[in-house]
C-alpha cells in the first residue's frame, strides 16, 4: 500500500519538533525510512510512512505520517516530526489528526480536516516492531490502539531522500536483558567489567539492541590462552564509560566487529563531543616485531605493551589472524596512560596479515589516529581526521600494508610519523618497511608535516598526495634514515622509496645541507613524483587533476588492486567515494 496515494497527496501537515527524550541501543536514522504496515491482523488497522532527513552528524528529524482505523472503520491519518540523536529508542512528539479524503482505490471521503491530535511516544523495539502510547488533547480521542505492534516493512519510496530499503534496517532483535558478562544498567544498556585478571574468555556476542558501556581496560583473552572470540554486529554502539575505558584483544584471541557501509560498528566516548574521551581499541598479535635486545633473532621477539602491565605482543607468525574490522567508526579516543605513552584510537601491537582491517575511520583522537607497533597488519581504505598527534604512526619493525587512506588535519602534527625502532637502536631487524599506496593526506595552517620519515625507517609510499601543510609535505631524519634510503643519483637501490606522488604545501622538503643529501633531490630523483598543484574539491580530484593519471599499479602484490591514480580516489565522481555511508564526521 502507497500511503502517499491519498487525498492528502504531497501535503505536508506537521507539527513543531519536540524535545527528544535520550536513551540507548537502537540509533533512528535512515535504516528506519520507508513503509510501515501492522502485521498479523486481517484488513490493516494501522501503518506509518516514516521519513528522516539528515541535519548533522548523528542527527536528523524524522518525520511520520500514519493511517489508521478505528473500532468502528473510520479512517484516521495523523502526523508529526521529531529530533532523533544518537542512541535513541524511543522519543515523544505531537501529533496533527487529519479526517475526510481517501486512502489508495477507496472511495472519495469528506472534506480534509486538520485538527490538535495528541501527543504520541513511539518505542522502536527492532526493525518490526513498534510501541505506541498516546495522550490525548482535550477529553480523549479515538480508539486506535497502543502497545506494542509488530509491523511488516513494505516497499520504500523510490528516489527519495534519505529513504533507505527495508532490507537495510539491522536491529533485527528486540532486547531482553544484558547476557552473563555484563551488568543491567538500565535503557538497554550493559556494562562489561573484565580486568586483567578476569578477563572475557569463549564466545562474546555483542549486539546492536543493546549499548555497551566499558568498565575501565576490558581484555578479551589471556595471552595466547584461553581466548575469547568477541562479535560485534553491524549497528552497535560501544561506550568508554570513563576516560581510561578501553578494548583489549590479547594474542590468540579475536574482534569480528562487521558492521555495513550503512550501519558502522561504532567505539565512542560518553559526551561523543571531546577528543580523549575514552582510551580505544588495542589488538596484539603473534606477528613479528622489533624493541627487543640487538641480535635477538627475527621471530624471538616479544615486546612489553606501553599501556597495560605484564602484557605482551609480537612473535613469528607474520600470518597472524586477530579477526575483522570492517565498517568501523572509532572517535574520541586517546589518553596519556604514563609519560611519552599515549594510546591511540587503533593500536595494532603485532597484528598479523590474517587480520581483516577494512573501512576504519578514526576520527577526533587525542593521541595518534592508528599506530603500528611492528607486525603485518594490512590495511585497505583508512580515514583518519581530527588527530590531535600523528595521523598514522609506525615504529618496532612495522612491514604491512595500506592501500587507500585519507587523512585530514587541522589541529594535528603528522601526516605520518614513521620509526624504524626506538633509540639508541635505530638499526634493529626487522626494519621497518610497510608498503603504502593511493593516500590522499590533507593538512592545514594549524597542521605539522606531512610525512617525517625518522629514525632508521624504510617504506615504499607510491601513488600518493601531500597537500596543505603548515610544515613540510616531506622530512627525513637521522642518518640511520638516510642511510637505507638509497645511492645518489637515482636511489633506486634504497629502502626508502616514494614514487608516483605530488607534494604541494608552502614547503615541500626538509632539506638542510648537512644532511647526507637533500630530501628534494631524493624525491625528485624517483619515478614519476610532481611538484604540482592537486586540484582537490574537498578530498577528491577535480577534472584536469594530475592525479588522475599520474599512478602506477604496484606489480607483484595481490593485496593491491591495480591503480593508475594518485591519491586515494580514482576520480571525483561519487560513485568512486568509498567514505560514503559509513564516515559519520567526515561531512564536516
Amino acid at each position: 500500500m502507497n500511503f502517499y496515494r491519498h487525498t492528502l497527496g504531497a501535503i505536508v501537515l506537521l507539527a513543531g519538533a519536540a524535545a527528544s527524550q535520550p536513551a540507548a541501543a537502537i540509533f533512528i536514522d535512515g535504516q528506519f525510512a520507508g513503509q510501515w504496515a501492522e502485521a498479523g491482523t486481517p484488513g490493516v488497522r494501522r501503518g506509518l510512512n516514516l521519513q528522516y532527513f539528515k541535519l548533522g552528524p548523528e542527527q536528523g528529524t524524522l518525520f511520520a505520517v500514519g493511517f489508521f482505523f478505528d473500532n468502528a472503520g473510520n479512517q484516521i491519518w495523523i502526523s508529526g516530526n521529531a529530533l532523533v540523536t544518537p542512541g535513541l529508542f524511543e522519543f515523544t512528539f505531537p501529533v496533527s489528526l487529519i479526517t475526510g479524503g481517501r486512502f489508495a482505490g477507496g472511495p472519495a471521503g469528506e472534506i480534509v480536516q486538520v485538527q490538535n491530535f495528541a501527543q504520541v511516544t513511539l518505542t522502536v523495539n527492532s526493525c518490526n516492531s513498534l510501541d505506541f502510547a498516546w495522550q490525548w488533547s482535550g477529553n480523549g480521542g479515538p480508539d486506535i490502539g497502543t502497545g506494542s505492534v509488530n509491523m511488516d516493512r513494505g516497499v520504500s519510496t523510490v528516489g527519495a531522500p534519505g529513504f533507505a530499503g527495508p532490507e537495510r534496517c539491522v536491529y533485527q532483535k528486540e532486547f531482553t536483558g544484558c547476557p552473563a558478562f555484563a551488568t543491567d544498567l538500565g535503557d538497554r544498556s550493559c556494562l562489561i567489567s573484565a580486568p586483567a585478571s578476569s578477563p572475557l574468555t569463549g564466545e562474546i556476542d555483542l549486539s546492536n539492541d543493546i549499548t555497551w558501556f566499558l568498565d575501565g581496560q576490558v581484555f578479551a583473552g589471556g595471552d595466547n590462552t584461553n581466548p575469547a572470540r568477541v562479535n560485534i554486529e553491524a549497528g552497535t554502539r560501544i561506550i568508554g564509560a570513563s576516560g581510561n575505558g578501553a578494548l583489549f584483544i590479547r594474542r590468540g584471541s579475536k574482534i569480528f566487529a562487521e558492521g555495513k557501509p550503512f550501519a558502522p560498528v561504532v567505539f565512542t566516548g560518553l559526551d561523543q563531543q571531546i577528543a580523549g574521551e575514552w582510551s580505544g581499541v588495542v589488538i596484539s598479535g603473534n606477528a613479528i616485531v622489533n624493541g627487543c635486545a640487538e641480535g635477538t633473532p627475527i621471530g624471538q621477539c616479544e615486546v612489553s605493551s606501553e599501556f597495560a602491565e605484564a602484557e605482551f605482543y609480537g612473535g613469528d607468525n607474520d600470518e597472524d589472524d586477530s579477526g575483522v574490522m570492517r565498517y568501523v567508526n572509532i572517535r574520541f579516543a586517546g589518553r596519556v596512560v604514563f609519560e611519552n605513552r599515549e594510546l591511540n584510537g587503533l593500536t595494532l601491537q603485532g597484528v598479523g596479515s590474517k587480520t581483516i582491517l577494512e573501512n576504519i575511520h578514526i576520527h577526533a583522537g587525542l593521541d595518534d589516529g592508528i599506530e603500528f607497533f611492528g607486525g603485518a597488519a594490512q590495511v585497505r581504505n583508512l580515514v583518519v581526521t581530527e588527530a590531535q598527534d600523528d595521523s598514522i604512526d609506525w615504529g618496532f619493525g612495522f612491514h604491512g600494508k595500506i592501500q587507500n587512506a585519507l587523512v585530514i588535519v587541522n589541529n594535528g602534527e603528522h601526516g605520518i610519523e614513521a620509526d624504524n625502532s626506538e633509540p639508541p637502536n635505530l638499526d634493529l631487524l626487522p626494519r621497518a618497511n610497510p608498503t603504502l599506496s593511493n593516500l590522499t593526506m590533507i593538512g592545514s595552517s594549524n597542521s605539522g608535516e606531512g610525512a617525517r620519515l625518522r629514525r632508521g625507517t624504510g617504506a615504499l609510499i607510491q601513488n600518493s598526495v601531500f597537500t596543505g601543510f603548515a610544515g613540510e609535505c616531506i622530512n627525513i631524519d637521522d642518518d640511520s634514515t638516510f642511510n637505507v634510503a638509497g645511492t645518489p643519483p637515482n636511489f633506486n637501490d634504497g629502502l626508502l622509496q616514494m614514487r608516483h606522488t605530488v607534494v604541494n604545501c608552502n614547503t615541500n622538503f626538509e632539506d638542510k645541507d648537512t644532511d647526507q643529501f637533500l630530501v628534494s633531490t631524493w624525491f625528485n630523483a624517483q619515478e614519476g613524483n610532481q611538484v604540482a598543484n592537486p586540484m582537490l574539491v574537498g578530498f577528491l580530484p577535480a577534472n584536469g587533476s594530475p592525479l588522475l593519471d599520474g599512478g602506477a599499479p604496484i606489480e607483484g602484490d595481490s593485496f593491491f588492486t591495480g591503480a593508475d591514480y594518485i591519491g586515494g580516489f580514482r576520480n571525483g565522481n561519487p560513485g568512486a567515494n568509498w567514505t560514503l555511508g559509513w564516515t559519520e564526521f567526515l561531512e564536516q
